[in-house]
């Protein structure tokens, strides 16, 4: 009878090791289908929305990337512009390659303001940018600074543009940002 039971003990194991591995496999397999149905297990999060009340603009909303940070879409010169959003950038920092977009052609000499980043201190080149676009919500004559693209990976948005909104929301999956 002893044996009977230890039996029954290790088979109610295995059954809720099995039930736990089947779990797992079907939170992250389901995860990594698309909103079509499709198979993508390097899912993407949705892109940003820009949500409407009246027909105006009222929010952006931002899903988290997989690495927990916030890129926004933005347009430049009518060019799509991929944007990290930091907070610790106090203003929005373009990539030279970004801000030709908008014709900012920053010259040599223009490298003049110290910043100091995560790679070390560099010198960036102020400038103003005419429009820089979310969705449809336009930000217009934003103070910028340029640094050279091996300076830089990725454009910033910066903190300067954060407060060009109302307020922002921040999970730890979505950034909202009130336009009003």
């Amino acid at each position: 009878m002893f044996g009977h039971g230890r039996d029954l003990v290790l088979q109610n194991n295995g059954f809720l090791a099995l039930g736990t591995v089947a779990a797992v496999i079907l939170f992250f397999g389901l995860r990594s289908f698309d909103d079509e149905g499709r198979f993508n297990p390097l899912r993407a999060p949705m892109p940003q929305k820009v949500v409407r009340e009246g027909g105006a603009p009222v929010s952006v909303v931002v899903d988290a990337q997989r690495d927990g940070h916030f890129v926004l879409d933005a347009q430049i010169g009518g060019r799509s512009t991929r944007m990290l959003v930091d907070t610790g950038a106090s203003i929005v920092t373009l990539r030279a390659s970004d801000a030709r977009k908008a014709g900012i052609r920053p010259r040599e000499r223009d490298y003049r303001v110290p910043f100091s980043t995560a790679n070390g201190e560099v010198l960036g080149a102020p400038a103003t940018l005419p429009v820089l676009t979310i969705g449809d919500i336009e930000l217009r004559d934003l103070r910028i600074v340029v640094l050279p693209d091996d300076k830089l990976d990725i454009s910033l948005f910066g903190v300067n543009g954060l407060n060009r909104f109302e307020r922002r929301e921040t999970t730890p999956d979505t950034l909202v940002l009130y336009t009003g």
